[in-house]
């Protein structure tokens, strides 16, 4: 199976995913997706359940978690909300400077105490607009031996499947399945040599990456459509 573990729906403001439109093509493409709502938690009977976080330091992603985490907290007050439901702390795109709220604009990524919450980094994004970003985030992941993720970042139905990590068959509902693959696939991905192209194609590793052009047709398309649906 496929695993994208950063997918957004409709329930983002910046997102055109409907709900049943995720679920068919997600069905029709073998993809486990985290859907993963900014400020809001989405929960799918075909996903993992997740939620992108804002903190007062950049924003994460939380995964597993049964109560929303309110945006703006101390990102280890979030942290903590987390864990105490027995949740993930997953990483998108720490390294990227273009975005605002990019965990490395803020000077925590190295913090000792930061370090002890990480489960997962996103060492692959599909809307990061070079590699850059995405090899600093894997050496990032080898350094501290942090299990790895990639994900689509889709906001728009043609967007998804930009990137996923082949996995055998889990269960997705259980957290420590998930663990379980990921250790399979990061310990073949800190062995492969010469892996960063563009597009990333592996024996378990597929992406592609985010395009200026279109990015900036989707933000015009977004508002336009949502101005005539009324959303």
């Amino acid at each position: 199976m496929k695993l994208d573990l950063h997918v957004h729906s409709i329930k983002s403001k910046c997102s055109l995913n409907p709900k049943w439109l995720l679920e068919k093509l997600c069905k029709k493409y073998n993809i486990v997706p985290a859907v993963c709502d900014h400020n809001k938690l989405t929960k799918l009977n075909f996903a993992i359940p997740g939620e992108e976080v804002a903190t007062n330091k950049g924003e994460f992603i939380a995964l597993y978690i049964e109560e929303e985490i309110p945006k703006g907290l101390d990102i280890f007050e979030a942290f903590d909300r987390v864990k105490e439901q027995g949740g993930l702390i997953c990483l998108p795109h720490p390294f990227d400077f273009k975005r605002s709220r990019s965990l490395v604009r803020f000077n925590i990524l190295e913090d000792k105490e930061f370090l002890k919450y990480v489960d997962i980094v996103e060492v692959f994004n599909s809307r990061c607009r070079s590699l850059e970003p995405n090899l600093k985030a894997l050496e990032y992941a080898k350094k501290h031996n942090f299990n790895i993720s990639f994900g689509s970042d889709s906001h728009f139905f043609w967007e998804l499947g930009n990137a996923y990590l082949k996995v055998d068959e889990f269960d997705k509902d259980n957290p420590k399945d998930l663990i379980k693959e990921l250790k399979k696939v990061r310990k073949e991905l800190f062995t492969l040599n010469n892996l960063y192209k563009n597009p990333w194609i592996g024996n378990r590793f597929y992406g592609t990456l985010g395009n200026e052009k279109n990015i900036s047709l989707y933000s015009k398309y977004l508002k336009n459509f949502r101005k005539m649906i009324n959303i």
